[in-house]
């Protein structure tokens, strides 16, 4: 039995080269001289498309199920596995080789979480006798392991199982209760609704027990304590009930002396944080937050030839299409059955994808309330009424002091000197400041010569208090890469997320230190984090915080901090509500509550005579200082040029007679406005390659020529990057659909013999585990002399990237929003580009009509010029599915 797959490299075709390579970015191969190696575990993480490519075998395409031989407090308890077809079909006859399934004659190899569950169940078969807490740890471990094949209904318990709830706490927090005379008891809690009840259990008993039964709802719930937790317990039973005098004072001001996860008192919060209490997420009436028109429907064909749309019309439909979409992944089937019809696999995945986005945009998840019921920091959120306000400041003057420690090789651009001049007077009269700064105009290097000067700031006024960075976690490495590269030594940049957060004593920072850390970190460790008293919390594409009332939201208000920096290039990335949130954070007050703002702006933009202009100069006047936004058009006349080329092309024959027909059957069928968008969509993906509606396997039973001259864009794209590499220069492309990626990638591979990589939203954001981050691919991408290609999604490369190293970018599938599109364009259009840049733009066209490119073009222009406008909102600037309905008609 193998223990890893080797692939000698002589044998391997490009493609299965390219995935090996690929998967060792991601920590999942090993490359040695002559050959890759993938380990059991490693296999385990890789997709079945890429296993079927590989030769490995596939995962486990059948459910689980998981029955039992007696009770959970017999001795001779123990698990009964069989795979089922369905639930009401026999079991199927299997034999196991280690990790390896025999099933229906074929060998298989379990996904992650298949293999997690199989291993916790082989090693309780494997001895004969158990305790009772022994068969509850594993199948708690089964369910954990299982949570999502539960889900999906790949994996199936008898009824027996089913019914019995365990949690294993595994991972224990601490509360701390006041007592009527001033001294405080000590508890444990655990992670799950039947927290409550767990204590109440475990204050009964004097000795910690194995086992206690708590209660979620009316469901009984088994806690189980694991054998290594025991002696802490005991310990908090013994040392840690009514505590009070020095020891109570020392406990609650250094916890981490005495115990290694804690929960604090309010009196080191900032003065916005008035409660420490459960997190209530407020949907507010007035609050709309943008959600894009493109969420697309499914069309199907019956027998008969009608067609009808299906939606996902609730959340139990988004759950029920998920689950049958990962039992038809699990299966390796090319259907999935939602709602009386069979959708092909990549729609139903699609129409998923779709939903969510649109129900990210209306419900930052942040805002969930948690379902553990920890406390959080209460603030007052300024929403209604406003509760909380800074007194504001008048203009005053900026003057520049130079950051000491920058190389003397680098020097700060006029428009960098003048922001950091603006920083540091607003830090010295102790207010906030919103950076909002256009896309590649040095933002980061502006923060981090503030920070630089701060150093010796501090030392002037006699205090020692570090510096918090808040990004999302693709940027954080960034972040460590620019100061090593800018300035001299001197600063500790101190990683705060993953598994690195426990080796941080954040008590002992100072003003030589820089914190860095993820919105997810601060929102879940917003307790300690908000107890720190910063001199400066700075935030990263602060976009993240544009929702009043979030659990991130309030998490960032609620820092305790001498200066408060929002950055981002786009600080109306929705609506104007987004500008009032970051406002909020770096000057509460400014402009009043979000009641009255909202009635004074958002609701005016509902009037048909609207002036965006001036509303906007409106909102920007009232800004006044706190806001400092500059424009690459207006600072740098020096970058080199920028050249947009429309390269259209007579669609192929095969591609037209797609594109006719969905045309055709719109005209003949027309309906619903979903019915109208779904058409659009359809068009759009006819547009890029006829060939998207296939499943992956016969679209790689093409041959990459077959493609290429299947599609008008494909082929004009081949000749573009012929044109490129003819040059000896670098270039991007965008799409943001994954087969488009795909054929994208074939392409390059075998017209130009060189491996590309992909960035999309599956690519790790920081190195970790072996895995390779998508700063160390464009790293690699960079540092090939000479011609190389990347493919991007234009979302994945939104955030921060810098890829100045490539000088020719193409848009092979435009973005609905010219904002995000603008985005893409300016990972290469920035400061440091030393060349000409090169825009190009791929059309599918049919003569005598105009099609969904040509179309799309006109649109994007006109929005263009619309959301020149000052602080023109987003949701005004996207294209929408109604500006279409002229192309159809």
């Amino acid at each position: 039995m193998e223990q890893e797959f080797l692939f000698e490299k002589p044998t391997l075709s490009i493609l299965q080269k390219t995935i090996l390579e690929s998967l060792e970015s991601d920590g999942l191969s090993t490359q040695n001289e002559d050959s890759f190696n993938i380990s059991i575990d490693q296999a385990i993480e890789i997709s079945d498309t890429n296993r079927s490519v590989l030769g490995i075998p596939l995962s486990i395409p059948v459910q689980i199920h998981i029955g039992s031989s007696g009770t959970l407090n017999m001795e001779e308890f123990g698990f009964i596995l069989s795979f089922k077809e369905t639930r009401a079909s026999s079991p199927i006859h299997f034999s196991k080789e280690g990790d390896f399934f025999h099933i229906n004659g074929k060998r298989y190899l379990g996904s992650s979480d298949q293999i997690k569950v199989l291993r916790t169940l082989t090693n309780h078969q494997k001895v004969n006798n158990h305790k009772f807490e022994e068969n509850l740890m594993a199948l708690g471990s089964i369910k954990r392991y299982g949570a999502k094949l539960i889900e999906s209904g790949s994996l199936v318990f008898d009824s027996y199982l089913k019914n019995e709830q365990v949690e294993v706490a595994e991972k224990l927090r601490l509360d701390f209760r006041e007592n009527p005379d001033g001294s405080i008891n000590v508890v444990p809690s655990i992670d799950h609704n039947a927290d409550e009840g767990f204590q109440k259990a475990y204050d009964i008993y004097p000795k910690v027990k194995d086992v206690y039964n708590s209660q979620d709802g009316d469901r009984r719930v088994r806690v189980v304590i694991p054998e290594e937790s025991k002696p802490s317990l005991n310990s908090l039973k013994s040392e840690f009930k009514r505590i009070n005098g020095e020891k109570k004072d020392s406990v609650l001001k250094n916890p981490s002396n005495y115990f290694d996860e804690s929960t604090f008192d309010l009196d080191h919060y900032s003065k916005r944080v008035y409660e420490l209490g459960l997190y209530e997420p407020k949907y507010y009436p007035f609050i709309k937050p943008f959600s894009t028109n493109w969420v697309s429907g499914v069309t199907v064909e019956e027998a008969s030839g009608k067609r009808s749309e299906i939606l996902i019309e609730d959340e139990g439909e988004y759950k029920a299409l998920h689950s049958g979409i990962q039992i038809a992944e699990a299966k390796g089937e090319d259907k999935v059955e939602f709602k009386g019809s069979l959708l092909p696999v990549d729609d139903a995945i699609s129409l998923r994808d779709s939903y969510i986005a649109i129900q990210e945009n209306r419900v930052d998840k942040s805002g969930i309330r948690d379902s553990n019921g920890r406390k959080v920091l209460i603030i007052h959120e300024n929403v209604e009424d406003l509760e909380f306000s800074i007194d504001s400041l008048i203009e005053i003057p900026h003057v520049f002091i130079p950051p000491k420690r920058l190389k003397s090789k680098f020097s700060l651009l006029p428009h960098q000197v003048e922001g950091v001049a603006w920083l540091q007077s607003l830090c010295k009269s102790n207010s906030g400041a919103l950076l909002g700064d256009d896309m590649g105009l040095g933002k980061t290097l502006q923060i981090l010569s503030f920070i630089d000067w701060s150093f010796e700031y501090q030392q002037e006024i006699g205090i020692s208090k570090p510096n918090l960075i808040v990004a999302p976690v693709t940027l954080l490495e960034n972040w460590e890469n620019e100061f090593k590269l800018f300035f001299e030594p001197h600063l500790n940049f101190i990683r705060y997320y993953g598994k690195e957060i426990k080796e941080i004593d954040l008590f002992a920072l100072g003003n030589k230190d820089v914190l860095l850390t993820t919105y997810e970190t601060l929102r879940s460790k917003q307790l300690l984090l908000g107890r720190i008293n910063w001199f400066s919390a700075i935030l990263d594409e602060a976009q993240r915080i544009k929702t009043p009332g979030t659990m991130v939201t309030n998490a960032a208000k609620a820092l305790n901090a001498e200066f408060k920096i929002a950055m981002t290039g786009t600080p109306v990335e929705n609506s104007w509500m987004d500008l009032w949130c970051l406002s909020d954070f770096v000057a509460p007050g400014l402009l009043g509550s979000a009641r009255i703002f909202n009635s004074k702006y958002n609701n005016a933009l509902k009037e048909e005579e609207a002036d965006i202009k001036a509303l906007g100069d409106d909102i920007r006047s009232q800004l006044g200082i706190y806001l400092k936004r500059r424009v690459k058009s207006q600072i740098l006349k020096d970058l080199p040029s920028k050249e947009q080329v429309f390269f259209p092309r007579e669609m192929p024959d095969v591609q037209k007679s797609k594109y006719l027909k969905e045309l055709e059957f719109y005209q003949n069928n027309r309906g619903s406005l979903n019915q109208l968008l779904s058409t659009i969509s359809k068009l759009r993906m006819i547009s890029d390659h006829p060939y998207l509606d296939l499943a992956p396997e016969d679209l790689n039973s093409f041959s990459t020529l077959q493609l290429i001259n299947s599609s008008a864009k494909m082929i004009e794209t081949s000749q573009i990057l012929e044109s490129i590499k003819a040059k000896n220069e670098k270039v991007i492309l965008f799409s943001p659909f994954e087969k488009v990626q795909n054929i994208l990638s074939r392409m390059v591979i075998d017209l130009f013999g060189i491996p590309v990589s992909i960035i999309n939203g599956q690519t790790a954001t920081v190195e970790s585990k072996g895995k390779v981050s998508r700063q160390k691919l464009i790293d690699k991408f960079q540092s090939v002399s000479g011609f190389n290609v990347i493919i991007m999604s234009p979302i994945a490369a939104g955030y921060g990237l810098n890829v100045t190293g490539a000088n020719h970018v193409i848009h092979f599938t435009r973005h609905w929003n010219p904002a995000k599109e603008n985005q893409a364009t300016d990972r290469v259009y920035r400061i440091g580009q030393k060349k000409s840049v090169h825009i190009y733009y791929p059309m599918a066209t049919i003569q005598g009509k105009e099609t969904f490119d040509q179309k799309l073009d006109k649109l994007l222009t006109m929005k263009i010029q619309l959301s020149d406008a000052s602080l023109y909102p987003s949701d005004a600037a996207e294209v929408k599915f109604s500006d279409f309905e002229e192309l159809l008609a």
